[in-house]
């Protein structure tokens, strides 16, 4: 058991990983020699242009989710890329680790995959292989060995990668919808979520499909779109994945092996993404970012919190930890815990009581109401973990300290923001210009009938509608009703005289209002201009001789317009002079 900083996790890793575990942070490195596949076989013939025998090669390539998609002629001009070889009984032809150089189709004989040593699978003809390690840029999982004398049709990695990238292009719009709709990738930032979108590959396997295997080297993550998996240690089902679930993360966190099989319970469509991809799009900072994003992603699962600024969590990234638990059975907290001391995130695996209650699942937040409320709890019981599990922690006192609040101020404060987004005046604001109008804003409740300004009476407030109507009067009057993320009262604030209008709260009403100190400190020279502009247009006291004519902007059949301005406050307007005569007679 051991915590690290996230921050660190690429450097470090977890418990003393395995000396088998590859390094995943970058791409397989081809110029190594040691580390390339080998070219231990002899090309019969180069190419495939008489299209020698297509019947055989394309069933075997319909197999494929990928080659599938594509037009008859599209795979007959895969079919005339393809090159045959020969290997003799006994060659190796890759060993496991090596980075991937062909795909591999068999004509006659038979080859034998080997993952540690152990014999897993036997190919023979019809069958192909290889494909996985080139579309996901990662090493071998295993090493290939003949045990025939063996003819196979192979294709070079380019061309490999030119047409999984054309399948990727057809397929973007479709992958798009589907991905967009899965929490985890939602927040990732807009710019880089296309790239992200482009480097997932969608493929359909039948039931009863091993997808990964315990011990192999797969450094992908998986998305379910349709179908069910399961996870399972042997024989023993350790879990069930369905529609939106995920699995593969935590290989990929950590850089470790696979530690269990996962094979379809249904017909499945399953989206991945290899490490070397990720790396690609984020740099080294992607164990960092899938980490961050399954942070927010605990967050806005749960009952209150979900409503939180998510941004402000990479405010406090450093604040947390990984904890990797590598077996099943042990005390994680013990009696006496302090509930409020470590927001605890329960990235995979699951947690019980002494009783053998579940008290978390994967995904889950514990303890949510404990740290709104940073309520100084102790449990009277230890929490287990059922199986392996990973898990993240933040130090709350470390949080608190930059927030400089409790989680509940926060909350409030995330509320006031989010409110505040929805008002069009304040719609081009940065996050951190919210953050500050949040600081200075006030929240008032007014209950039905009462007045939230008064005609005649000075103005020192400028008022934002949370929530509920407000009826506007001038006099005894009724000119409109006001809604939700309305503002009013700036008039008076930006012009030395009386409120010119009564706002009366038609039901019960809630408003945002700043004094008019924090108003003018918060209000910029363009939204002042802005808002200024709105009140001069609706000025209608306005008179002929306050106007100054400057010139005819354009005339018509009905009279012209020019362009005049006020010699009070030096604001233009367009005015328009129609003929009364024509006015009566049209």
């Amino acid at each position: 058991m051991g915590n690290k900083n996230i921050k660190d996790i690429r450097k470090e890793g977890f418990d003393e990983p395995s000396k088998n575990v590859q390094n995943i942070d970058k791409p397989p490195q081809t110029n190594d020699p040691s580390l390339n596949e080998n070219n231990n076989f002899k090309i019969v013939r180069k190419h495939n242009k008489e299209l020698e025998d297509s019947s055989l090669i394309e069933q075997c390539l319909m197999k494929h989710f990928f080659f599938r998609v594509l037009e008859k002629q599209a795979r007959m001009e895969i079919i005339k890329e393809l090159s045959l070889s020969y290997m003799k009984k006994g060659t190796i032809l890759f060993n496991q680790g090596n980075s991937p150089n062909y795909f591999y189709l068999i004509k006659e004989g038979q080859v034998e995959l080997l993952i540690n040593g152990i014999k897993t699978n036997v190919y023979s003809k019809g069958e192909s292989f290889g494909e996985q390690a080139l579309m996901f840029e990662s090493p071998r999982k295993g090493t290939l060995k003949a045990v025939t004398d063996t003819y196979m049709y192979i294709m070079e990695r380019k061309n490999f990668k030119k047409i999984i990238d054309h399948i990727l292009h057809l397929n973007f719009e479709d992958n798009k919808k589907f991905l967009t709709s899965l929490p985890v990738l939602n927040m990732i930032e807009h710019e880089q979520k296309n790239k992200l979108i482009n480097s997932f590959l969608k493929q359909t396997y039948e039931e009863n499909i091993k997808i990964i295997n315990k011990g192999e080297i797969s450094p992908n993550i998986y998305f379910i779109q349709n179908g069910e998996v399961e996870v399972r240690d042997k024989d023993k089902i350790i879990k069930v994945l369905k529609k939106g679930d995920y699995f593969g993360e935590r290989e990929i966190l950590i850089n470790s092996l696979r530690t269990h099989d996962v094979i379809t319970k249904t017909k499945c469509v399953l989206f991945s993404i290899s490490a070397a991809s990720l790396f690609k799009i984020f740099g080294e900072k992607y164990q960092s970012m899938i980490f961050l994003s399954l942070i927010k992603t605990a967050i806005l699962k749960t009952k209150n919190l979900k409503k939180f600024n998510i941004k402000l969590i990479e405010n406090v990234f450093d604040c947390f930890k990984a904890k990797f638990i590598n077996k099943s059975e042990q005390i994680i907290y013990p009696k006496n815990f302090n509930t409020s001391s470590k927001m605890i995130i329960d990235i995979d695996g699951d947690l019980k009581n002494d009783k053998g209650e579940i008290i978390s699942n994967r995904g889950q937040l514990l303890f949510e109401d404990d740290l709104l409320n940073n309520t100084f709890r102790k449990i009277d019981y230890n929490i287990i973990n059922k199986s392996e599990c990973l898990l993240i922690e933040g130090d709350m006192e470390k949080i608190l300290k930059i927030f400089g609040c409790s989680l509940k101020e926060q909350l409030d404060k995330s509320s006031v923001i989010d409110s505040l987004r929805k008002v069009n005046l304040f719609k081009t604001f940065t996050t951190a210009k919210l953050e500050n109008l949040s600081q200075k804003i006030k929240i008032e409740k007014i209950p039905q009938g009462k007045n939230v300004i008064t005609q005649g009476e000075e103005g020192t407030r400028f008022y934002i509608i949370k929530s509920g109507l407000v009826d506007i009067y001038v006099g005894k009057k009724y000119i409109r009703t006001m809604n939700e993320n309305e503002y009013l009262g700036e008039r008076a604030l930006f012009f030395k005289e009386p409120r010119s209008a009564t706002a009366t709260a038609k039901n019960n009403v809630e408003v945002f209002y700043l004094d008019k100190e924090d108003f003018v400190t918060v209000i910029e020279t363009n939204l002042k201009d802005y808002l200024l502009s709105r009140l001069y247009l609706q000025d209608n006291t306005v008179q002929l001789n306050d106007l100054i004519f400057y010139d005819v902007l354009g005339s018509g059949n009905y009279g012209q317009v020019s362009l005049v301005k006020n010699k009070k406050n030096n604001f233009y307007y367009a005015i328009k002079n129609i003929s009364c005569k024509q006015i009566l007679y049209s």
